[in-house]
């Protein structure tokens, strides 16, 4: 049990939902609209990563030169691409578990943020779709910074910017990548992996996360345990 507030940084696709392939498909039309190049086989490892090193990758693939203005063209057809896509009645699915967690956590006092890796306006669309928004005070956002390990301490930067004089004791990163792990670790906090995504728990703990879950009911008897 921590001696101040615990504090749990999110992440949101393969951790607390998934909007199957709209997200890979709104971006891979987005890049081909700005830079005119043909995407039909264009393949980006999207897994833990910010947006924005996602689209980084393509530009050099592509040869473009990055300039602000290519960059602000691309993020801003990818969230009409995904706005249009989301309204689409299958285009979500919360896992199992992800509403009672966030609600127990929450109501027995901890503060909940997101650390992800999507665009601050791509995470308000899935947390509205979902509507996970509610849970939510703060969070760290894949257009705050390439990095996720420092997308994660300006999340923690506005935890603690929020938390007044109540003291935050620990941070905790929620993740189902071995780049969420990787992250907590730059940050030093502590780190639990959910095997919701495309790894399995056996796979995350070769990265030597603190716990780790094949999903979001095993994880909240230990998660609680913690505040």
């Amino acid at each position: 049990m921590s001696l101040g507030k615990v504090a749990f940084l999110f992440d949101i696709d393969g951790t607390l939902l998934t909007v199957h392939h709209h997200g890979r498909e709104a971006l891979t039309k987005a890049l081909g609209e700005c830079c005119g190049a043909d995407t039909s086989r264009l393949y980006l490892e999207m897994a833990g990563r910010t947006d924005l090193s996602i689209i980084r990758e393509a530009l050099a693939l592509f040869k473009i030169a990055e300039t602000q203005a290519i960059f602000a063209a691309i993020s801003a057809k990818y969230l009409a691409n995904l706005e249009n896509r989301l309204i689409l009645p299958e285009a979500m699915t919360v896992f199992p578990g992800a509403y009672e967690l966030l609600a127990a956590l929450k109501n027995n006092g901890a503060l909940l943020g997101l650390g992800t890796g999507n665009m601050q306006r791509g995470a308000q669309l899935k947390m509205e779709k979902s509507e996970l928004a509610s849970y939510f005070t703060f969070g760290g956002y894949g257009d705050d910074d390439e990095d996720r390990g420092k997308v994660l301490q300006i999340a923690c930067q506005r935890a603690l910017a929020i938390a007044g004089e109540a003291p935050i004791g620990e941070f905790w990163v929620v993740g189902d990548t071995p780049l969420d792990i990787k992250a907590g670790r730059a940050i030093g906090a502590k780190v639990c992996a959910i095997a919701n995504g495309r790894y399995t728990a056996k796979e995350l703990w070769a990265f030597e996360p603190d716990l780790a879950f094949d999903d979001l009911p095993a994880a909240q008897k230990a998660l609680l345990n913690l505040l």
